[in-house]
């Protein structure tokens, strides 16, 4: 049985790919399993990692590599879990790269602590910067679940090494069709089931934010509805859980910072702005505290004052000021 099980989903990722996947085949833990799935790309991402396979003639019979027809990132994560058989599980997306000793760190803590999970700092990567993000662990699982709602954890996955068999023992896997935020949910019940989680004070991992396309990212329908509908889920999950009643204030805070993304990150029109204004009625107390966002709070007062024919204009001013401070920022 292996270490560790890395799981890789690529889809169009042939500009980074290559510095991903030698990142990952250069670890200095040895016995590990790398399951690379291509999600039906339509560069030539296959060919490139079929060619660097090639040459770790010592990975060739612990690597699984598939490819087929695109079925979306959360399929393609639970289908590397079902394929996995190591001690433990980490993900590593496709155009971000990881320190030699990415894995060696994360499975000695949890081999020393006896951890469920492990989680480790991460470097966030612009054009012309980098900035550390640092976690911070408590001693409780409701505290942690705490800070993952108040985004003092990350709901990523891939900062993670977790135990193979509480995921088995407690069916949690990603939702199918369900693409946008899967990692949070996964995160949050991961946390719930595990009997302890430990930290390493290293950054290991390099989130790669350089695609200027983020700039201009616009939410699909599709993509809006995955993350009320994880939203929801995660509320339920709470809530059978016992945890609501404790962390009520911060699954509030989760939905405002969820309500500003449908938003923010909407196609800007009027229809779709009053979605996002109307989701989660139950937070609105929180609109005029300082945890609202100005320009959330802009367009309730032209609700207020039933102008809000003007927030498709105000949207396209708060673009417009976010790709000049972005630009400022990263000289």
């Amino acid at each position: 049985m292996p270490k560790v099980s890395v799981i890789l989903p690529v889809y169009n990722a042939e500009k980074y790919i290559e510095r991903s996947l030698y990142s990952v085949l250069d670890q200095t833990l040895d016995d590990i399993q790398i399951i690379i799935i291509d999600d039906g790309s339509t560069d030539n991402s296959f060919s490139i990692i079929n060619s660097i396979i090639n040459k770790y003639q010592k990975y060739k019979n612990k690597t699984i590599l598939i490819s087929r027809e695109n079925k979306g990132v959360a399929t393609t994560r639970a289908e590397g879990i079902t394929l996995a058989s190591g001690d433990y599980i980490i993900q590593c997306d496709s155009d971000d790269w990881v320190e030699k000793n990415w894995l060696q760190l994360l499975y000695d803590t949890a081999r020393k602590n006896d951890s469920d999970i492990v989680i480790c700092d991460y470097m966030n990567v612009y054009k012309n910067k980098q900035y550390r993000t640092s976690q911070k662990i408590y001693p409780s699982i409701q505290e942690n679940i705490n800070a993952l709602l108040k985004g003092e954890i990350s709901n990523v996955n891939w900062d993670k090494l977790i135990r193979r068999s509480l995921l088995v023992e407690n069916d949690i896997n990603y939702i199918q069709n369900l693409n946008m935020g899967e990692d949070f949910l996964f995160t949050l019940q991961a946390f719930h089931y595990a009997k302890k989680i430990s930290h390493t004070p290293n950054v290991l991992y390099y989130y790669n934010k350089t695609n200027e396309k983020s700039l201009t990212y616009k939410y699909s329908d599709k993509s809006l509805n995955d993350i009320i509908n994880i939203t929801n889920k995660a509320e339920y999950f709470l809530s059978q859980s016992g945890y609501l009643n404790n962390i009520k204030k911060s699954l509030d805070l989760f939905k405002l910072n969820i309500k500003t993304l449908s938003i923010t990150r909407s196609r800007g029109k009027s229809y779709d702005i009053k979605k996002g204004i109307d989701l989660f009625p139950e937070i609105n107390y929180l609109i005029s505290t300082k945890y609202a966002s100005r320009i959330l709070k802009i367009m309730y007062f032209t609700e207020s004052l039933n102008m809000n024919f003007l927030n498709p204009f105000v949207l396209k001013l708060f673009n417009i000021y976010i790709k000049i401070n972005h630009l400022i920022n990263n000289k």
